[in-house]
C-alpha cells in the first residue's frame, strides 16, 4: 500500500544511464512520532523506533554501517555509507517498481515498491555525504505498512560543526 498522497508512477529501466523517467515529486514532510509501545534504537548515525517484538541485529560491513531489524515476518536491512545504494543506482541496475518521493527528517527519501518487498533510499544531505538505503523483505501488505512507518520515525543524528 502506498503512503497517503498523489498517484504513483512506474520506474523505467529502458535506459539504465538515465534517472527514472517518472518520479512523483511529493515533497511533503512525512516524519512521524512512534506508535505507543514501540522502542527507540540509537544507532549513532541515526535513531529509529521499532515495534515491540522487532530487534536490531548488528552486521559486519566492509565500507559502510550495515545492520538489520528483525521481526517475526519482516526483516528490514540497512546500509549507511558513501557507497550505499541510491535511487539512481537502483534504476541503473535495472530495478523496477513504483516510486514516491518525500521528505523525512528534512531529507529527500524515495520509497520504492518493486514486485515484492519495499525499499527506501535516503539521499545524502550534500555531495560526498553518506546515504542510507533500507530494504524490507516481506510479502505482506501489513508488513510493508510497518516498514514505511518505521522509516517515517527515522531521525539523523546532527553532528556539531566547529
Amino acid at each position: 500500500m502506498l503512503p497517503m498522497g498523489a498517484s504513483a508512477v512506474e520506474l523505467s529501466s529502458r535506459d539504465p544511464m538515465q534517472e527514472p523517467r517518472a518520479v512523483l515529486e511529493e515533497r511533503s514532510e512525512i516524519s512521524t512520532s512512534a506508535p505507543h509501545g514501540w522502542h527507540k534504537e540509537n544507532l549513532g548515525a541515526f535513531t529509529v523506533f521499532l515495534p515491540p517484538k522487532m530487534k536490531y541485529i548488528k552486521q559486519e560491513g566492509i565500507d559502510s554501517f550495515v545492520g538489520e531489524f528483525q521481526g517475526k515476518s519482516l526483516t528490514l536491512r540497512f546500509d549507511y555509507g558513501g557507497y550505499s545504494q541510491t535511487t539512481a543506482s537502483y534504476n541503473e541496475s535495472g530495478g523496477r517498481g513504483i516510486i514516491r518521493r518525500f521528505l523525512i527528517d528534512a531529507r529527500q527519501v524515495d520509497f520504492v515498491y518493486p514486485d515484492s518487498g519495499f525499499m527506501a533510499f535516503f539521499q545524502p544531505e550534500y555531495a560526498g555525504a553518506f546515504s542510507l538505503s533500507m530494504h524490507a523483505t516481506t510479502e505482506s501488505r501489513k508488513d510493508i505498512e510497518t516498514a514505511e512507518l518505521i522509516m517515517r520515525t527515522l531521525r539523523f543524528v546532527k553532528t556539531k560543526t566547529k
